[in-house]
């Protein structure tokens, strides 16, 4: 049945909801908008996966967890036998959830771009109380993700805050199966107003090199441009072409081999990523 896709083999990133609990000032995947619901999104999945052999769904935002429909998208993705994944800020994840997902996630994406409550606060990674995800916390979920049989993944944006940090106690602690380190990219009318959180080629390269004993995937701007396949809350696919997001027609009333050729996609860029 894989053959007669039209597209082979692709990571698709939902990008289901724009509710967020925090408010990352280098944040680059803020839309505004949360306007669809559980049966929109069924329906996207459904125009997905009719033209693309989708090795796997991850779930993003926002805050994914944040959505009132989560788990049962979550759930309803399984049902498909698709692999599906999320990337979340930590904040909303318990040990009891992860527990009750053991046999439906591939993998949790932890959001870690801090080692210390000051530095979060200055990222704006806290929530309206003013708490930040810490460092026992993260090992507490770390230890349970592990338990549950399901892949850790570690997500930190390089960026003028942590840029002289050393992560490596933090990476010990938590042991993830992938740690990935990428260069704060700049969309304009997004992040542009956290232009001083912007790193050198010198200030990421060192941050690389320092913790290359941790083996980290290292992901620079040009290997972020291009090279993901993301649809947005409203349910349309991004270009992040020169600086800035363009969006194609919804997925909800067009199919993907429809507006994906709009897409200015690197294929070899993709695959270096996966």
């Amino acid at each position: 049945m894989n053959e007669m896709k039209q597209y082979q083999d692709l990571v698709i990133n939902l990008h289901y909801t724009d509710i967020c609990n925090y408010r990352c000032r280098f944040c680059h995947s803020r839309f505004g908008k949360t306007p669809l619901g559980l049966a929109e999104w069924k329906r996207i999945v459904a125009n997905i996966v009719k033209d693309v052999d989708v090795r796997r769904f991850n779930l993003a935002g926002g805050e994914p967890l944040a959505a009132p429909f989560a788990q049962e998208l979550i759930d309803h993705i399984h049902g498909l036998e698709i692999p599906v994944s999320v990337i979340t800020n930590g904040s909303l994840l318990t040990p009891s959830w992860i527990d009750a997902n053991r046999n439906k996630l591939s993998m949790i994406g932890i959001s870690v771009d801090a080692t210390d409550h000051a530095d979060n606060v200055r990222l704006g990674r806290i929530n309206g109380a003013g708490l930040s995800l810490t460092k026992e916390r993260l090992v507490e979920l770390a230890r349970s993700i592990h338990a549950a049989g399901i892949r850790l993944k570690i997500n930190t944006v390089v960026n003028r805050v942590n840029c002289h940090r050393d992560f490596h106690e933090l990476v010990e602690s938590v042991r993830p199966d992938r740690w990935k380190l990428l260069r704060m990219i700049r969309i304009e009318g997004t992040n542009d107003h956290a232009d001083d959180l912007l790193v050198s080629d010198a200030e990421f390269e060192a941050f690389a090199s320092r913790h290359a004993d941790c083996r980290p995937v290292v992901e620079n701007t040009e290997d972020i441009v291009n090279a993901y396949v993301v649809v947005n809350p409203m349910g349309r696919l991004l270009d992040n072409t020169g600086g800035r997001y363009r969006e194609t027609p919804s997925l909800l009333d067009h199919s993907f081999g429809e507006v994906f050729p709009e897409v200015a996609f690197d294929r070899r860029a993709y695959e270096r990523r996966y």
